[in-house]
């Protein structure tokens, strides 16, 4: 699956799709990896530093892009579903271990690798374990849980 695809399958489009290739993923778990934190005209940026505390975002999209597999794969046996978008409802037992994923004073130009861990899923959501690694270095962990908006 190539850039464009995964995009096709997020709620973000252009420099805010943040994935750039899956490296695995099954019925729980996704592995992505992401060389979009290096770049210049990455929005999240702040001049030449990107927060780790936004490693929050690129966990989000990992989680949103596994579900979206999920439901693409769900859809092939029932025609018609409609695509359902969320809301980041809750951030529990975030650990920081580094200030940037990316910084002019670091010279790391490893890529992201993020990996999700599906917990719960249902009707109204669904929550995620997840960890952001760099060069084997872990820089965030944490754990995510959407809530699915409703079409009423």
């Amino acid at each position: 699956m190539n850039k464009k695809e995964i995009c096709q399958l997020l709620p973000h489009s252009g420099n805010m799709c943040l994935i750039d290739k899956i490296i695995s993923w099954d019925s729980t778990t996704l592995a992505v990896q992401t060389e979009s934190h290096l770049n210049s005209n990455n929005p999240l940026r702040k001049q030449d530093f990107l927060s780790s505390i936004i490693g929050v975002e690129y966990a989000a999209q990992t989680m949103a892009l596994h579900a979206a597999l999920l439901s693409q794969k769900d859809s092939q046996q029932e025609a018609g579903k409609q695509k359902q978008g969320g809301y980041l409802a809750t951030i529990r037992n975030l650990q920081i271990d580094a200030d940037y994923l990316c910084s002019p004073d670091s010279d790391n130009s490893a890529p992201l690798d993020i990996s999700v861990l599906m917990l719960l899923r249902d009707s109204r959501g669904y929550s995620y374990e997840f960890t952001i690694t760099a060069d084997n270095n872990q820089l965030l962990s944490g754990r995510l849980t959407i809530f699915l908006s409703t079409n009423s």
